[in-house]
């Protein structure tokens, strides 16, 4: 009973973030042809993530500016972070046009409920509105539609111009190793966090 009531309390908080972000459309699932490997089978998800030295940098971008949300999902399988290809929900542009971003994405666990997080990316070179939203949640740790009685999405991680949110979820073990990957992801690049949350 508890954990059913977890799951159902679980995917009303995602549907009423999906709510606050989107201003029209809906979500699409896109499937997306990388250089990465991808795991969909049925098994459970890794606890461990791989030292960022196991992944192969060279099918990235050099210039951390130029790395797409493609790129880092595709780091995210490559780590070991993402290892269900089924939980990926790409947003549409009716979903990101309210908060500006350029791309985002979902990765949840559709059945349990027990990992939810919510990746956005913001043009680096969107000008002063962009530089806004940013120093928002850079300020507030929140990312908050510019619509009147939106509600504001908690932000865990800010890299660059990805904004990271992963508290939705309760599995402890995939958020350290995505906090993890992040880290790596930084050190590689280096390019220092905003802030990421453990």
């Amino acid at each position: 009973m508890k954990k059913t009531l977890t799951t159902v309390l679980t995917l009303t908080l995602v549907c009423a973030v999906l709510l606050g972000l989107c201003a029209c459309g809906g979500t699409e699932t896109k499937p997306e042809t990388t250089a990465a490997p991808v795991q969909t089978d049925a098994a459970p998800a890794q606890t461990e993530a791989a030292p960022a030295e196991g992944v192969d940098f060279s099918i990235y971008p050099a210039d951390f500016n130029d790395f797409s949300m493609a790129d880092l999902k595709s780091y995210l399988r490559a780590y070991g972070v993402f290892t269900h290809d089924d939980w990926t929900i790409d947003m549409s542009a009716g979903d990101l046009g309210v908060i500006g971003a350029e791309a985002g994405t979902i990765y949840m666990d559709m059945t349990g409920g027990t990992v939810m997080d919510l990746i956005f990316r913001f043009d680096p070179n969107g000008g002063e509105s962009v530089e806004k939203v940013l120093n928002g949640v850079k300020e507030n740790h929140e990312l908050k539609p510019d619509v009147e009685g939106a509600e504001a999405t908690a932000i865990d991680a800010k890299l660059g111009t990805f904004c990271i949110s992963y508290s939705l979820g309760a599995d402890a073990d995939h958020i350290a190793a995505l906090v993890k990957a992040i880290k790596d992801l930084s050190a590689h690049y280096g390019v220092e966090p905003d802030f990421v949350i453990e």
